[in-house]
């Protein structure tokens, strides 16, 4: 995946400027500009506040909907409600362990009614 070209993707949708994606997402325009032309590669943090000040999920930036494209795919995460998409975030933050036995548990109660 090209990261840099997501980002600007993303950025030009949400109609954001790159000195504006920059202050949102505290990293300088001239980091974000190298990030976008894939001269540097932006750490997990960055990327992250790269995507919150985009508003969008990690799972987001990499596509959870990868037969649409990026319009319809901000389309559709529109309609996720606000509380899945804070339940997303958190659990993209758990160790892989706790993540894995979180879904277990919800498959095996969702299995059980």
């Amino acid at each position: 995946m090209n990261i840099g070209g997501r980002i600007r993707e993303l950025r030009k949708i949400k109609k954001l400027k790159l000195t504006e994606l920059a202050q949102k997402s505290y990293i300088s325009q001239s980091f974000l500009s190298d990030i976008e032309n894939n001269h540097t590669k932006p750490s997990l943090d960055t990327l992250f506040a790269i995507c919150n000040s985009l508003d969008i999920s990690p799972a987001m930036f990499f596509s959870v909907f990868p037969e649409a494209d990026v319009e319809e795919q901000l389309y559709l995460i529109d309609y996720i409600s606000n509380d899945i998409k804070e339940m997303i975030g958190l659990i993209t933050k758990l160790p892989d362990n706790e993540r894995k036995a979180l879904i277990n548990f919800l498959s095996e109660r969702l299995n059980n009614n």
